[in-house]
């Protein structure tokens, strides 16, 4: 592993583990590097794994990751869709289903070959709640046409 993939996994995990996103200058002394460094790691994850984005007059890094649930929620898929096979209601901390028929582990070979496509195998299941929560949109509620202002 190079510098830079060892410094890429740390800066993914900093990310996570602190619910998604940091404060630019928390996740500089957080990984041990100097405004130089910084800026040059900025520059090259910006919008690969990566967003800035300005928060209360600071700049804050947020994590961003192709990681999806499968849409086909496990039915009807054929186990080559490459995204996570889960409850949607778990992933969200809310699944009321006694015995739920979809999956709820990340553990299942199906899912750990996806983590680890990502990079992402090490994280604890909380952890990769939030992050589907802040990268999927098919996790999003649906919205409503009907509601009046």
């Amino acid at each position: 592993m190079s510098a830079y993939e060892g410094l890429s996994s740390r800066l993914r995990t900093a990310l996570c583990v602190s619910g998604g996103s940091m404060d630019l200058d928390v996740l500089g002394r957080t990984l041990g590097l100097n405004s130089e460094q910084l800026t040059r790691l900025v520059e090259e994850e910006e919008g690969r794994s990566i967003r800035i984005r300005e928060q209360e007059g600071k700049r804050v890094a947020v994590y961003q990751s192709e990681l999806r649930v499968c849409s086909e929620r496990t039915r009807k898929c054929a186990g080559d869709c490459g995204k996570l096979h889960l409850c949607r209601y778990f992933i969200m901390g809310s699944c009321t289903r006694s015995p739920c028929k979809f999956n709820h582990s990340v553990q299942t070979p199906h899912n750990f070959q996806v983590l680890r496509q990502h990079q992402l195998e090490a994280l604890g299941t909380k952890v990769l709640q939030q992050l589907l929560l802040q990268n999927d949109p098919s996790l999003l509620p649906d919205v409503s046409m009907r509601c009046g202002s």
